[in-house]
């Protein structure tokens, strides 16, 4: 499904809003350009920004511009400018101005540029 102009898709499983809309209710995959909001009710997540890309089934999304993702099921915001987040494997990579709340860990991160798995201790920061 495709929707141009200022939209909403609304499902038992997720919402989608924003200027322009592509979504697969198949795959799962969701892409929004302009204003995008996606709640993913099933996962508890919200991921906001200028240009999202989404998979619920996978848990990958990729999005830009004034970016931020609140996992509230992993406890965990992720802000920044452009963000990079699988909530399966814990992987965020983020690009200008990224900062990182991960309340189960108890530990706040933030860079210019970050990449950060939640699995793993290490975190490389710039």
């Amino acid at each position: 499904m495709e929707l141009n102009g200022r939209s909403t898709i609304t499902s038992p499983k997720q919402d989608v809003e924003g200027d322009n809309i592509v979504y697969n209710s198949s795959t799962g995959e969701a892409e929004g350009h302009g204003n995008v909001k996606i709640v993913d009710k099933a996962n508890n997540r919200t991921i906001i920004g200028q240009d999202v890309f989404y998979n619920e089934k996978t848990g990958h999304s990729n999005a830009r511009g004034n970016v931020k993702i609140d996992d509230r099921k992993a406890q965990r915001v992720i802000t920044g400018d452009e963000v990079t987040y699988n909530a399966k494997s814990g992987y965020s990579a983020g690009r200008g101005n990224v900062k990182i709340v991960d309340k189960l860990k108890q530990r706040t991160i933030t860079g210019r540029d970050l990449t950060y798995n939640s699995t793993h201790t290490r975190e490389l920061v710039r």
